[in-house]
């Protein structure tokens, strides 16, 4: 064969190609002069050990089983995750149990919150499970300053991870300073009428370059909120949203969940008051979480319901008796819910269901479990049907 080539050589004056181990011998001698250069660099074949434990990065649960399904496990650590959607659809509340979920399962996890908005309520945070002796707390009036602070911070390898509540509230130091002096020309003071065409947007995606390689190289998850805003230049039927960050913020995240409210009327329970009379009670609402962007693909445009509960925060309970119902799990018969595990094989109210695997966690696992084996199943049903 090798004589074969020669000949064809002579023949043609072509030379044969080289075989793929040739071609990998004279890679890995460049790579190698290329790290005695850059010794930071990760550059090399994807299977090499340094360069897949570069690549690898873990998942952070969000406390929300079925959630969690959609998103592999959790939200990835070193990259950026936004949540979007309109005010009072759950935004902030799930950041927040995030991050106490966080905490409870890594009991050395500091987290940063870059409070743009002025919201925090420390009762309320507290009540979703967040350690505040473990939790840096931001808050500046410019948003170079704070970008910038978020960015240091990330620098040192402390951080689990990075809470900016939110992007919209964010104001640049042009609108609020004075231009500098041209030609002795004196400026003037910026006012509320003046406007700075998309100096936001510039600065965000300035913000994403920088931080993004120091939040890989130190596995730093970055969660950043967007509130959906109408756009008054759209033309044609219905109204078109958009978010405040240009599309540095649709390309540079991993993954992106849209929230919004299930329903126009929310959740009333009755109450019986001090006096004897009966009043309805706004409890809570359900929201629903879809998956607009995910870079792994698999679970991209799934939606899930969770309900949440005004005091409470996202009812993970409820959220799984709810996805066992709607896979057949447990079998619902009028007011009675039959499954394998309940007392006698059925009880009476949803409310009584709750309350059991409350208490017998140990049920509740059971059923996690076998939800989890039932997706599992399914999604590689669709893989050899497709």
């Amino acid at each position: 064969m090798g004589r074969r080539k020669k000949i064809l050589e002579e023949l043609t004056g072509a030379k044969a190609p080289e075989s793929l181990e040739a071609k990998k011998l004279k890679l890995m001698e460049t790579i190698k002069n290329m790290k005695k250069e850059n010794p930071s660099a990760v550059i090399g074949f994807a299977s090499d050990k340094d360069v897949s434990n570069a690549l690898s990065y873990e998942k952070i649960p969000t406390g929300v089983p079925q959630l969690d399904q959609n998103l592999d496990g959790g939200v990835p650590s070193g990259k950026f995750t936004v949540f979007t959607g309109p005010s009072q659809s759950g935004k902030s509340s799930m950041a927040y149990q995030l991050i106490g979920n966080s905490q409870q399962e890594d009991l050395e996890a500091i987290w940063l919150i870059a409070d743009i908005e002025n919201s925090y309520d420390a009762s309320w945070v507290r009540n979703l499970g967040v350690d505040e002796d473990r939790l840096v707390f931001a808050e500046t009036d410019i948003m170079e300053d704070v970008l910038q602070k978020v960015v240091d911070l990330s620098r040192t390898g402390c951080l689990k991870g990075v809470l900016i509540d939110s992007i919209g509230a964010l104001l640049p130091r042009a609108e609020v300073e004075a231009p500098a002096v041209k030609a002795g020309i004196k400026p003037k003071e910026r006012t509320l009428r003046q406007e700075n065409v998309a100096v936001l947007n510039r600065k965000i995606g300035q913000f994403y370059r920088m931080a993004n390689k120091d939040i890989s190289r130190h596995d730093t998850a970055c969660i950043l909120i967007a509130h959906v805003y109408t756009d008054i230049n759209s033309r044609g039927h219905g109204e078109r949203l958009i978010t405040k960050g240009g599309n540095a913020t649709k390309h540079f995240a991993h993954i992106r969940l849209s929230f919004r409210r299930a329903y126009d009327k929310d959740k009333e329970v009755l109450v019986r008051m001090p006096d004897g009379r009966e009043k309805k009670v706004v409890s809570g609402f359900d929201s629903v979480i879809t998956v607009e962007k995910t870079k792994q693909g698999a679970h991209e445009g799934h939606q899930v319901y969770i309900p949440f509960t005004f005091g409470v925060g996202f009812d993970s309970k409820q959220c799984t008796i709810n996805a066992a119902l709607a896979s057949g799990l447990i079998e619902q018969g009028g007011a009675w819910y039959k499954y394998r595990l309940f007392p006698e094989g059925k009880l009476q109210g949803k409310k009584n269901v709750i309350e059991f695997i409350s208490k017998n966690e140990e049920v509740y696992d059971e059923i996690l479990n076998e939800l989890i084996v039932m997706n599992s199943n399914k999604e590689n049903d669709i893989g050899e049907n497709q």
